[in-house]
């Protein structure tokens, strides 16, 4: 089964970065998005606390996941 995160950013953005970060500090993936508003981003990890760390012009946001 493949899971996935999706982030409704309720506006549109020309640039987004998304990075995933586990607990330990380490970054495990990194994407970039153009113009939209909504993400969707596959997350296939094991059972944690994660962290995506969402960047667009207005600043930057991170949201935390925990998976079981």
């Amino acid at each position: 089964m493949l899971d996935y995160v999706e982030i409704n950013l309720k506006r549109m953005f020309q640039f987004i970065r998304v990075d995933l970060v586990n607990s330990k500090g380490q970054i495990l993936m990194h994407k970039e998005f153009r113009d939209t508003s909504r993400i969707r981003i596959p997350f296939e990890q094991n059972s944690g606390l994660y962290f995506f760390k969402v960047q667009t012009q207005r600043g930057i946001k991170t949201f935390k996941v925990v998976k079981y």
